[in-house]
């Protein structure tokens, strides 16, 4: 069950979800920015920021200022969610930030661009790079961690996809809460938990998706739960048993699991979706499981 401070906030969400997916898309990416916004601020004096300059897109290192020694040649590549329509420079530094700051790694924020105005497979392709650009500052392969959710979840397995097939050296491990792994929504869950879900529809993921990939919903790499899931690098997942995309995640386990790549997936029960984002005390459980994963 979740804690009591959880299930006040769990109804305080369920009680704005009408207009969070209803309100336009410059005002929701505005929302989704204010949240990172807040994180910046209120972490400001314990990381270092340096802006990114030789990609494409926004992105920033964010560097703890208490980094462990032990993880100084590591480091995080950051894909934030939204739902592949939201998701900008501010809030990538918001979350990245909490992640620098909890397991001493260096986090390189990816603010990739998003749909409508940018298509499939744009989001790939910006991952892409923002790796290939970790590899040419002497990163090796195993140095590198993919750490995102929803949306960005999801896109750490279609970013190893995309490397396997290219013959590049893989990631060292991956964490993935709340993983966007089917844009189809073919999973149970999507109709089981719709009313249990307090922030997410079924409704707002379908045009979310068709926004990003149109036809290519089924396409591996916008859905890596249909591509071979082999020689995938160690994965942490999290999920809350409330949400629509419960299944995304269960699936995501057992596909990687009988392709004989080391999974763990922890199902925090009446949790939402990308709860661990949420200051509550399940969402500090998982973020000292994320930095015990990656310390070993």
């Amino acid at each position: 069950m979740p804690s009591i401070l959880s299930a006040c906030l769990k109804e305080r969400i369920q009680s704005l979800k009408s207009i969070t997916n209803t309100v336009d898309l410059l005002k929701m990416r505005k929302m989704q920015d204010d949240l990172g916004v807040i994180e910046i601020v209120a972490l400001k004096n314990k990381i270092e920021v340096t802006d990114v300059k030789k990609l494409d897109f926004d992105a920033k290192f964010i560097t703890p200022k208490k980094a462990d020694e032990k993880n100084k040649d590591k480091v995080i590549l950051y894909l934030h969610g939204g739902g592949y329509i939201c998701g900008g420079i501010k809030y990538a530094e918001g979350f990245g930030s909490c992640f620098a700051v909890k397991t001493g790694i260096k986090v390189l924020c990816a603010a990739y661009r998003l749909a409508p105005e940018n298509k499939f497979p744009s989001a790939v392709e910006d991952v892409y790079n923002a790796y290939l650009y970790l590899l040419d500052m002497g990163y090796g392969g195993e140095q590198i961690y993919l750490v995102g959710e929803s949306a960005g979840g999801g896109l750490c397995y279609s970013l190893c996809l995309k490397l396997k097939d290219a013959g590049i050296a893989m990631p060292g491990k991956i964490v993935a809460i709340s993983p966007w792994s089917d844009l189809t929504l073919s999973g149970n869950s999507s109709k089981q938990k719709s009313a249990e879900d307090p922030s997410l529809s079924v409704d707002f993921l379908r045009n979310n998706a068709k926004a990003y990939a149109g036809e290519n919903v089924s396409d591996k790499l916008a859905s890596p739960l249909f591509g071979s899931l082999d020689q995938m690098p160690p994965s942490l997942i999290f999920v809350g048993t409330s949400e629509i995309l419960f299944d995304d995640s269960v699936r995501l386990a057992e596909k990687l699991s009988k392709s004989g790549s080391k999974c763990s997936l922890v199902a925090e029960e009446g949790m939402w979706h990308a709860y661990v984002l949420f200051k509550t005390p399940e969402s500090s459980y998982a973020m000292d499981k994320i930095k015990a994963f990656l310390e070993i």
